[in-house]
């Protein structure tokens, strides 16, 4: 009997680059400093917030250099994803350029819409979680058939 070697799937890496993207906006957003926040800062930000930074600073490079492509974050110094940014006023106050009533319904309907986005993530996350597991059993199973 010959066993195949199992093949690892490729994780998508589009998720991890949107949830960094979602994560440095908050954390720049968040940012009270006058002058913005620099890249090392971010970082350690992000560390505290329980992200994986060692593992993913090139989603978090790229996340910073598309949320500045996109006009959400202004470079105050530096190029590219060195230097400090901050966010971008006027691109928040051409957003919402809508009375308060609106603005109120607006956001409770932005919140819902983040936390079934937040819970989507969730449950993408587990399932990636429970394919990896299945992937080791499967692993030892043939390791186990292989000795004997």
């Amino acid at each position: 009997m010959t066993v195949q070697p199992v093949k690892k799937k490729r994780k998508r890496a589009r998720c991890r680059v949107l949830c960094a993207t979602d994560l440095v906006y908050r954390a720049v957003s968040a940012s009270k400093d006058r002058k913005g926040m620099s890249f090392v800062p971010l970082k350690k930000e992000l560390a505290g917030q329980g992200y994986d930074v060692e593992l993913n600073v090139r989603y978090i490079k790229k996340s910073v250099k598309q949320l500045l492509a996109n006009g959400s974050l202004v470079q105050m110094r530096g190029t590219g994803a060195s230097g400090s940014y901050k966010v971008n006023k006027k691109v928040e106050k051409a957003k919402t350029g809508k009375s308060s009533a609106e603005m109120s319904s607006e956001t409770e309907e932005s919140e819902k819409a983040e936390d079934k986005r937040d819970q989507m993530i969730e449950v993408i996350i587990k399932k990636e979680e429970e394919e990896e597991e299945e992937e080791e059993a499967l692993m030892r199973t043939h390791e186990i058939c292989g000795a004997e």
